[in-house]
């Protein structure tokens, strides 16, 4: 393993003569500051073995970058993305969470003097359902102080607040991976009164129901079962229907990229090697890249008769064909 080889040369004692500082020039640095600056470092979240190639392949085929993206393989299943434009790089993020074969991929920006050693993932975003809410907090500060409770906030969905649909509010948080998702809290108002909520995730995949943390399956979980233990403690419950809207990516006329027809696209699901996009509903056009060119990321437009709408009108969708959705966008995942 590189980080193997990396580890035992750090705890090498140096001779004098290895111990001499090596002055770099910096001639060309300037440009590799920036074409770092516009790159993230990502690993995919998990403990099996998986295919890169294949990975890397349908990952440059959703993304549709052209030769505006280069994946960097930097060792023990690290990979560096290079993008041409900040544009892209924030589409990719404000797109996320994306995964293949329910391998959910971390990723985070680069830092001046980070080396394939020292690169850690923290946390990975995702957008949590808040449900059994009173009516009387269901409004912006207190879903940001439960949030708060989660994780570190991204975003907050403003749309439950001033719409006909109040059964739960969502939240865009930075979920530390290391940690048992929670699925139920109590909050309390100024006058006292408390009330038991529950959490649902979207797009959550990875995901062990014997622990609780993202990056293997029960089976593969290393924390012991109580012997008295019947069945497992989380479930198939804590995963949300899809109800988000991808943003409208600007392209390099500064106008906002259309929504157009969707392609035939590939499906995630089960037994499938195909890469979960988890894009959102409707269809929509990646960043412009170097060349002028709009290029289109599509979610697969169909599924068992249920067409994915746009942000506009996927509500009624959504509640007359939450089952068949979360089939389409989730995948029938195994534990």
């Amino acid at each position: 393993m590189d980080s193997d080889f990396l580890e035992r040369v750090q705890n090498i004692t140096l001779t004098e003569e290895e111990g001499e500082v090596i002055k770099v020039r910096s001639t060309h640095r300037d440009k590799i500051l920036v074409a770092c600056s516009l790159s993230l470092l990502g690993r995919f979240l998990t403990t099996r073995l998986y295919n890169q190639s294949a990975a890397k392949s349908l990952l440059r085929s959703v993304w549709k970058m052209g030769a505006d993206l280069k994946i960097v393989d930097v060792g023990d299943g690290l990979f560096q993305f290079k993008f041409a434009l900040e544009i892209q790089l924030k589409w990719v993020i404000q797109n996320g969470p994306w995964s293949f074969e329910n391998h959910p991929l971390v990723l985070r920006r680069w830092e001046k003097g980070m080396t394939a050693r020292t690169v850690t993932f923290n946390s990975i975003p995702l957008w949590v359902q808040v449900w059994g809410l009173p009516f009387d907090l269901i409004f912006d500060e207190a879903t940001r102080d439960i949030g708060g409770g989660l994780g570190s906030i991204v975003e907050i969905d403003n749309k439950a607040f001033s719409s006909e649909q109040a059964r739960f509010v969502r939240v865009r948080v930075k979920i530390p991976p290391d940690k048992p998702l929670r699925w139920s809290g109590v909050v309390a108002n100024l006058e006292g009164d408390m009330a038991r909520i529950g959490f649902k995730y979207e797009r959550l995949v990875g995901f062990c129901y014997q622990c609780g943390k993202i990056g293997h399956k029960a089976r593969e979980c290393s924390c012991p079962r109580d012997k008295n233990q019947h069945g497992l403690p989380y479930g198939e419950w804590l995963k949300a229907g899809f109800r988000g809207s991808v943003s409208k990516p600007v392209g390099r006329s500064g106008q906002p990229s259309h929504r157009d027809n969707g392609d035939e696209g590939f499906h995630g699901g089960r037994g499938s090697s195909h890469l979960t996009h988890t894009l959102g509903t409707g269809t929509v056009r990646s960043p412009a890249g170097v060349d002028g060119n709009t290029r289109n990321v599509t979610d697969p437009p169909y599924q068992s008769g249920v067409r994915l709408m746009g942000r506009n009108n996927y509500e009624d969708n959504y509640k007359a064909n939450n089952a068949a959705m979360d089939q389409l966008i989730m995948g029938s995942i195994e534990n």
